[in-house]
């Protein structure tokens, strides 16, 4: 496992993913434009990051539109598939968590979730 710009472990191996994961969390910490585009590369170069799935979820749910929900939806699933098929950190199995509450229409419960990651 490698770890991100931040110090974080993360479930992946392979630098140019960990790179372009980098990339996303910096355009989201600056409200780039170029967020989605990076979480995409990081995904095509680590199909089976469980986390990238979850956060990609997460940002469907953020965006607040009734029509990405099934999106939010289908991200869990697949992160869901990752952690069996390759695992993940407890770190991001908490991010998996988050996702999952406010799926499940418990948005209190995602926002303590992940200021539980935070902290």
């Amino acid at each position: 496992m490698l770890s991100d710009f931040c110090g974080n472990t993360v479930s992946l191996d392979n630098p140019d993913a960990v790179q372009s994961w980098d990339r996303m969390q910096r355009a989201f910490l600056a409200h780039g434009a170029r967020t989605a585009d990076h979480l995409a590369k990081a995904l095509d170069l680590a199909p089976g990051f469980a986390m990238g799935h979850a956060v990609k979820g997460l940002f469907m749910l953020m965006l607040g539109r009734r029509e990405l929900a099934g999106v939010a939806v289908d991200a869990l699933a697949t992160a869901n598939q990752c952690v069996v098929g390759g695992g993940a950190t407890d770190r991001e199995r908490a991010y998996l968590a988050a996702l999952e509450a406010w799926i499940a229409g418990r948005p209190s419960m995602a926002v303590a979730a992940m200021e539980r990651i935070v902290a």
